[in-house]
């Protein structure tokens, strides 16, 4: 197959440091077709005593124990994603919250966006499509090796860890 885009909802974030629970909210809507906002993913954190605090929003801890509350999380990685493991993911109706920092590293600003399709290209490498809860569906170039770097905002961001969601957490 060359392309492969899962249905994934679009949940827009609900303030600067809350890409982590729109992200969050987008899986588990994709999962189980519930309508959760990011506002509702707080919420649920709080009450089960994740707490968020700081400019970034969760870590990849925190979003793994967050996701674990609706059944659980097929792989946690604290390195960039490669195509071959997009590919693997998508075709296994698998959704991947992902991780980024600044790409040119002035920063520790972080970001969160779903990825939820890919397209081939012809050197091993492709196209990877993800929802941006600060902006819209979106897509970037991947090379075959990676990480994937995309824009938001005027910045550009590197991917730097990844959650595979599996099918019917």
């Amino acid at each position: 197959m060359d392309k492969n885009l899962l249905k994934l909802p679009y949940v827009p974030q609900r303030g600067r440091t809350t890409c982590w629970a729109a992200c969050a909210a987008a899986i588990v809507d994709y999962h189980y077709q519930y309508d959760y906002s990011s506002l509702t993913i707080l919420t649920m954190a709080a009450e089960h005593g994740i707490v968020v605090t700081g400019k970034n929003g969760a870590n990849l801890t925190q979003a793994k124990k967050l996701l674990d509350l609706f059944g659980g999380v097929n792989r946690v990685r604290y390195r960039h994603l490669t195509f071959a493991e997009l590919i693997e993911a998508i075709d296994d109706g698998c959704p991947l919250w992902m991780s980024s920092i600044i790409a040119d590293g002035s920063s520790n600003t972080g970001h969160a966006v779903v990825a939820y399709g890919y397209r081939r290209g012809p050197d091993g490498g492709g196209t990877m499509y993800y929802m941006d809860p600060a902006g819209a569906m979106r897509m970037a170039d991947f090379p075959k090796d990676g990480p994937v770097i995309y824009t938001n905002g005027g910045a550009m961001f590197r991917n730097n860890g990844f959650i595979v969601c599996r099918s019917g957490i």
